[in-house]
């Protein structure tokens, strides 16, 4: 009988002990450190979707100059399996390079390929204005890269400037919706590493 009442006044005990609410143990089991990195991260990106939209242009031919030769090789490569050509030339050691982005919207693909690769093909492309003064060096692949924003074969436009625009008025799009989506998640995270703060103060 002792017994029993002494185990029925223990049942009670921890009934009566005070139990973290699920918000509490969600909140914790975050993590104060994962909520700085998901707000640092939050902030590049804000930074880098704002950055797009302000410095958003519409090319005209005035910001490109036009480079017409015949190529020493091109190079069909892949990055994230995605297809990229490379393109260099006799006596320059930039790579010209034709993006994914760019080599998608380009309807004839194989047809581009075959003829820039046949012997005594003439390549006319467009690239932007001073951009070979100072060629870009992509990370993972640092030789001097330039990359192509128009390009003919031979006369035969295969990528033009008004494909060129409408690809980046569909890009500026998403820019645009990150540029408002990101800060306020941001905003968000930041409110939320406040009240830690306030949460695990002594």
């Amino acid at each position: 009988m002792a017994q029993r009442r002494k185990r029925r006044r223990s049942e009670l005990a921890a009934q009566d002990q005070p139990r973290e609410s699920p918000q509490k143990a969600d909140r914790v089991h975050l993590g104060k450190g994962q909520l700085l990195l998901a707000f640092v991260f939050g902030i590049a990106v804000s930074v880098a979707c704002l950055y797009k939209v302000v410095t958003y242009r519409v090319w005209t031919e005035a910001d490109l100059e036009t480079v017409t030769a015949t190529p020493e090789s091109v190079s069909v490569l892949l990055s994230r399996k995605e297809p990229f050509v490379d393109i260099f030339l006799p006596d320059d050691p930039i790579c010209y390079r034709v993006p994914i982005d760019r080599l998608r919207d380009i309807p004839d693909r194989g047809g581009f390929v075959r003829a820039a690769s046949r012997p005594g093909a003439r390549l006319s492309f467009q690239v932007e204005r001073g951009a070979r003064m100072h060629p870009k060096e992509p990370a993972g692949d640092p030789k001097p890269t330039v990359f192509i924003e128009t390009v003919a074969v031979d006369g035969k436009p295969y990528y033009t400037l008004e494909q060129r625009n409408a690809w980046s008025a569909r890009d500026i799009i998403w820019a645009r919706l990150l540029a408002v989506a990101f800060p306020l998640m941001t905003l968000y995270l930041g409110r939320l590493l406040w009240q830690r703060r306030q949460e695990f103060e002594p």
